[in-house]
């Protein structure tokens, strides 16, 4: 009987447990890819008035250069494209495709970007990050930004392990401090001797 009480109690242990980390985990992926996000982009605006001015004077010398300087330090790529989509600069190494396009092509209609959803480390290894190029509703250009998110990845993995190893740590106090002593003290009736004079019935 207290074998199969704390096989029914423990696991509502861990569920409970699971309950309160999960969301605090989610909530920490969040703020930790929101916080790349915000500095990417303002990345991208520094970098849309620079290509503002490239294109305007049709002179991308100063544009290429920040743009080599940029992600030297911080990996990833850049791509800087004029309203029709023509390649104005780029630099950098990361992959393009499909999702680069799509973001180009919102960014050439003069859409703002969107906040991503939150990096994991079983996740996409990039963000990509783009604004339209020009001033109030004339689109000259558009620049992505294709970042990174090894750093936020490997935090949120960090905060994984450590939630799990502190859910686990809980599980075996709370089993050993709380639910043995309170499965002792529920089935105390049943240690006491029988009438019948043939001893405690323990199963």
């Amino acid at each position: 009987m207290r074998r199969r009480m704390l096989i029914i109690s423990l696991p509502l242990v861990a569920v409970l447990l699971l309950a309160l980390t999960v969301p605090l985990l989610a909530a920490y992926a969040s703020d930790r890819t929101q916080e790349q996000f915000v500095g990417r982009l303002g990345d991208v605006s520094r970098f849309s008035v620079l290509a503002e001015h490239a294109i305007e004077s049709d002179d991308p010398t100063t544009l290429a250069s920040e743009l080599e300087r940029y992600t030297e330090v911080y990996g990833g790529s850049i791509l800087v494209t004029d309203a029709n989509g023509e390649v104005v600069a780029s630099a950098g190494a990361a992959p393009g495709g499909p999702h680069t396009d799509t973001v180009m092509t919102r960014a050439l209609t003069g859409a703002v970007a969107e906040p991503p959803d939150a990096a994991w480390p079983w996740s996409e290894e990039w963000m990509l990050v783009g604004s339209p190029v020009g001033r109030d509703a004339q689109v000259l250009g558009a620049v992505v930004v294709v970042a990174p998110t090894d750093s936020v990845r490997d935090d949120v993995a960090v905060g994984l392990g450590a939630l799990g190893v502190l859910a686990l740590a809980t599980v075996l106090l709370t089993a050993y401090g709380l639910v043995l002593p309170l499965v002792g003290w529920v089935l105390r009736p049943r240690a006491r001797p029988r009438p019948d004079g043939q001893g405690a019935d323990r199963r």
